[in-house]
């Protein structure tokens, strides 16, 4: 694992998040970006900044993501064949304001 490099492109993407409004998309807190302590670091202040936050993490044990999943303001989805094609709605509903979700299939305007 190319740490330096890595730190250099996800730890600075994670700080210019902060920077913006709107929620925080993370695609995956996996096992090579767990390598970095700059990279944790930096996903502990995401998760404290009181924004709101989309992530993806493995099922796997590791204290990290343990105390990520532990904390009281995650709420752990664990995505299934029988739920993927309702996440997208499920999501919006969470974290965009109402004006910002998209109508689901099927509604009508009325």
């Amino acid at each position: 694992v190319d740490v330096p490099s890595f730190e250099r492109v996800g730890v600075g993407a994670l700080r210019a998040a902060l920077q913006r409004e709107g929620c925080i998309l993370i695609d995956e807190i996996g096992k090579m970006e767990l390598y970095s302590e700059a990279f944790r670091e930096a996903v502990a202040d995401v998760f404290d900044s009181g924004r709101a936050v989309l992530a993806t993490i493995p099922v796997h044990r590791n204290p990290f993501l343990d105390g990520l999943r532990q904390r009281g303001d995650v709420k752990p989805i664990e995505i299934t064949r029988a739920n993927r094609d309702a996440l997208p709605q499920q999501l919006a509903e969470m974290l965009l304001p109402p004006a910002h979700r998209p109508t689901p299939k099927g509604a009508s305007d009325r």
